[in-house]
């Protein structure tokens, strides 16, 4: 089963290195395990017609998922002019499978196309009046902490503008390599991941902080792509981002009620299959699953209801002939919601095969293709299908809970014509569980930018009482 979704903190680490005139190196670990390394690079540059400057920055990632390999190898290049980012261009590579992403800037409107595998895709963002952006999180300067402006930076993977936020916290005595010296002190509040960056008085940095015990060093070429400093064996992410469980949840459960701290839960959803509420210092989280959905609702009623979600979207290429042809032919002359959502989702767990090695954001149509991949592969993929016989389908990401911890999962909601139904097409049940946990919800760049729970505790705080079904 594919338990997890990608941590989007490692794709953070591409493209958010500060650019210097001569190429610097970086080691990147993960709870005292080397994780990968990275260098980053600045120069003048005539490419597109006039001199610019041109910062560039590799991301190699080599770690485990759940036992199986996972490298990630990402280029990104920026080409820069004295008033602002004129192209980006982002380049992945993990599992055989290639992600490309071209932006172009222009004025208040970024022109983005995509490439997974064969197939394309065009969209064009405006960015919202009296805010700065910019392309480098990790190189921030004392002019950029007194601008008060709403600072936005350009997601290629999810195509998308993130919201952050910067501040500084003074002067802290660090350990480096050199011994103990004090250093500036910044925080980089963004909903994808939480970096804290340590620089000397010049801007150099440091040392660099992210979830989960993540560390990121100077460190010279050789010793950078050494992968066998650090501890012995390389970290497993399904591991390493795993959330234990004080307790036990039983999946068939009628509810479940736990007690969540040291995580703040005010932006996830709640309603439907999950209440969410403020206890003291922490999160009262009650998941009561619908197993009883509304089979009655007509097809064409629901997308009356919630037309918006019936659209395509980035990576939901719903509008193509050859979708909607597929989805017809699982569902049929079925026309009611649940029933037709049921036949996708059976077809989609029988069509994909695991492949925890890919670690780039794909397109329905690839993921068609290649019918391999993880959650989140099934995820974009049935939402593609169902939006193109008109069933509302948001995307869905959270937690699952697996062998005593949760871990990082995607699924789907239809709308049955009274409610948002939870589908996940990486399990033969037909509902989710009492061991599902939404965090994020919407389209790709509102679900697939969720946050990280990083140093949240759980604790299972009502009877496990079996759910015991009618007759």
């Amino acid at each position: 089963m594919m338990l997890r979704r990608f941590l989007p903190f490692l794709l953070l680490i591409a493209g958010a290195l500060p650019a210097h005139a001569e190429k610097e190196w970086f080691g990147i670990y993960l709870q005292g395990k080397k994780l990968g390394y990275s260098w980053s690079d600045s120069k003048k540059d005539s490419t597109l017609g006039k001199e610019l400057e041109l910062r560039e920055s590799a991301t190699i990632i080599q770690s485990e998922m759940m036992g199986n390999t996972l490298q990630i190898d990402v280029l990104t290049q920026t080409w820069v002019s004295p008033s602002g980012i004129v192209r980006s261009d982002y380049k992945s590579n993990s599992g055989g499978r290639i992600f490309n992403s071209r932006a172009d800037f222009q004025g208040e409107k970024i022109t983005v196309v995509t490439t997974t595998g064969s197939s394309e895709e065009k969209k064009t963002l405006n960015i919202p009046k009296d805010v700065r952006l910019i392309d480098d999180t990790m190189a921030i300067s004392n002019d950029d902490l007194k601008d008060t402006r709403k600072t936005v930076v350009f997601d290629p993977t999810t195509v998308s503008l993130v919201e952050i936020k910067i501040s500084s916290e003074g002067k802290h005595k660090i350990e480096s390599r050199g011994g103990q010296v004090e250093a500036n002190k910044i925080v980089v509040d963004d909903p994808r991941a939480k970096m804290i960056l340590y620089v000397n008085d010049k801007g150099e940095m440091i040392r660099a902080e992210g979830p989960l015990g993540m560390t990121i060093i100077p460190e010279p070429e050789n010793v950078a792509k050494d992968m066998t400093t650090g501890s012995n064996n390389v970290p497993d992410l399904a591991a390493a981002s795993s959330i234990p469980v004080d307790g036990r949840i039983e999946y068939a459960a009628a509810k479940t009620e736990l007690e969540v701290t040291g995580v703040d839960l005010s932006k996830s959803p709640s309603g439907g299959h999950q209440k969410i509420e403020k206890s003291g210092d922490g999160w009262k989280v009650t998941i009561t699953p619908i197993r009883k959905a509304n089979t009655s609702t007509k097809i064409d009623v629901a997308a009356k209801q919630q037309p918006n979600w019936t659209e395509p979207d980035t990576r939901i290429p719903s509008d193509k002939g050859i979708f909607r042809l597929r989805a017809q032919q699982m569902i049929g002359s079925e026309t009611r919601v649940i029933p037709a959502a049921q036949k996708i989702r059976k077809e989609v767990l029988q069509r994909m095969r695991v492949n925890l090695g890919i670690g780039v954001m794909r397109d329905a149509s690839e993921i068609w293709d290649s019918s391999e991949g993880v959650c989140r592969d099934h995820a974009i993929l049935m939402a593609t299908l169902l939006r193109s016989v008109n069933i509302p389908t948001k995307l869905v990401t959270g937690l699952v809970y697996y062998q005593g911890s949760f871990l990082y999962h995607a699924w789907v909601e239809v709308w049955d014509g009274q409610q948002w139904v939870g589908l996940d097409s990486t399990r033969p049940d037909d509902f989710l569980t009492a061991g599902h946990l939404k965090t994020a919800e919407g389209t790709v760049g509102q679900a697939m930018v969720g946050f990280l729970l990083d140093g949240a505790k759980v604790k299972v705080i009502s009877p496990d009482v079996p759910f015991l079904k009618a007759g």
